[in-house]
């Protein structure tokens, strides 16, 4: 197998790693093919039995009868073995003998190898026309990824072929963000392909949508909303958002209206809800019946979350990402803010809330970079000079290069929890660093970004590849956000 270029070969041994998890016998017949051996197969079925033998002898394989050498085994004189990314692979009956002769018995132990190499991005030669009574193709034990015959395969490309498999339907680590994520590459490259994979994803999500049971942001309702919503807004696609979404807004308006289920949602949940109800507001018809349910959700959120917080909602986290609180609450109430409609209570939400904000001074650089960008986001809006002043003590007391070298691991990388997270916040605060700064750090972030271990990982480990997809707990995020930063930092 390691014959196999190294740009496929994270897709066989996923394959491979498939049909050992599901205790499938399996045989590797042949990988890289020399020039000589595809002369021999093409003679076969075309030219007399001698002639087929002299040239397997010179390829070193065995001979053959004249039976065997009448059939064709290969269509073209140029094979995909021979450039190093494609295999025949096969399954291995009960007995340890080959099931070659495919009958009612055997077929669908051949459908299933052939669909479990399809997830793992592959394309199967059993799947090409002529298909026989059993549904399977002339080649069964070929395998290929066709779309390797370029000098090399980039992450995206391989992100790509892996969005078929098996994965949760959520944002974060699931196929709502593989979705964004193909519709921005196919932007970015003016891919096709990749608006295809895109809107495919999308139906299949929307299909699903009764068997999500969260309604948060990273893996509930609440994310796939706001995506969906982001992709209209966007032209992504088209179409209307109270009807596109009205079935899966519903499912949240039942959790928010309910005691028994509203006791169940989380204060980090909550605050997610909470930012997808004031981008909805937004979709409303002034002075609707819809503006003011929308209004009464969001009223019920605040009041949720603030009946929430106690002395643990300001407790800093040992990891920076999303498990730290008030920034998050902050920065949707300073969205809610610019919605008009209830910012006496927010400000005095506020104002108690900033008695501690005020006074916190987290323990981690990264945590500090995350409050200040949560308190910033306030103060944009609303006029508060101790948040102003505490905002500066935070800058002044902020070491960057603590966080890129000391704070954060090679493997650190992705939106939440990593290097990607950071480049946001930075570029989101970068009216408080001077640009000299800003540019030495993201110079650093992207080496390190590029340097990190990850991509070995990714290339040697299939399971890690396929756990870590995502767009915010994942590669596809990191994707984007080294785009971003190079065309902005690297072009200068």
């Amino acid at each position: 197998m390691n014959k196999l270029k190294p740009e496929v070969l994270y897709a066989f041994k996923a394959f491979l790693s498939a049909l050992e998890k599901k205790g499938i016998a399996y045989v590797v017949l042949e990988t890289i093919r020399t020039q000589e051996v595809q002369d021999a197969y093409f003679a076969q079925g075309r030219k007399n039995v001698g002639e087929v033998n002299r040239l397997r002898g010179l390829a070193g394989l065995h001979q053959i009868d004249e039976k065997e050498a009448k059939r064709v085994i290969t269509h073209v004189e140029h094979s995909l073995h021979q450039d190093g990314i494609a295999a025949d692979i096969v399954p291995v009956s009960a007995d340890g003998t080959i099931p070659w002769k495919i009958t009612k018995d055997n077929a669908a132990l051949w459908h299933t190898f052939g669909r479990l190499g399809m997830e793992a991005g592959l394309e199967w030669g059993g799947m090409w026309q002529p298909l026989n009574e059993f549904g399977i193709g002339w080649d069964a034990a070929h395998y290929q990824l066709t779309n390797t015959t370029l000098p090399e395969t980039t992450l995206n490309e391989r992100l790509m072929n892996s969005f078929s498999q098996d994965a949760p339907l959520g944002l974060a680590n699931g196929k709502m963000g593989f979705c964004l994520f193909a519709f921005w590459l196919f932007r970015q490259e003016k891919n096709e392909k990749y608006q295809e994979i895109a809107e495919k994803i999308l139906d299949e999500i929307h299909r699903k949508i009764a068997e999500i049971r969260g309604i948060e942001m990273m893996n509930g309702l609440a994310g796939i909303g706001f995506a969906t919503r982001f992709l209209l807004q966007e032209a992504y696609v088209k179409g209307e958002p109270n009807v596109i979404l009205s079935d899966l807004d519903d499912e949240i308006y039942k959790y928010l209206s309910y005691p028994e289920t509203l006791n169940n949602v989380n204060i980090q949940s909550a605050i997610h809800i909470l930012y997808y109800l004031s981008v909805r507001l937004q979709d409303q018809k002034s002075g609707s019946e819809n503006e003011y349910l929308y209004r009464e959700l969001i009223i019920t959120a605040v009041n949720h979350i603030y009946q929430k917080i106690d002395a643990s909602f300001y407790e800093e986290p040992a990891f920076f990402g999303v498990h730290y609180l008030p920034p998050q609450f902050l920065f949707v109430l300073s969205r809610l803010y610019t919605l008009k409609f209830y910012n006496y209570r927010i400000i005095k939400i506020l104002e108690e809330i900033g008695f501690t904000l005020t006074t916190t001074f987290p323990r981690f650089h990264l945590n500090r970079l995350f409050l200040m960008w949560g308190m910033d986001s306030v103060v944009r809006q609303v006029s508060m000079s101790d948040w102003e002043n505490h905002i500066r003590i935070l800058s002044d007391q902020l070491n960057v290069q603590s966080i890129l070298v000391d704070e954060l691991r090679s493997r650190n990388v992705f939106i939440d929890g990593g290097l990607s997270g950071v480049y946001l916040l930075l570029e989101a605060l970068k009216k408080h660093f001077m640009a000299n700064d800003m540019q030495q750090w993201m110079i650093q972030l992207i080496d390190r970004l590029e340097s990190s271990d990850v991509w070995r990982l990714l290339d040697s480990d299939p399971d890690y590849f396929l756990q870590n997809r995502g767009l915010v707990s994942g590669v596809s995020g990191v994707s984007i956000v080294l785009s971003l930063a190079k065309s902005k930092y690297l072009s200068r």
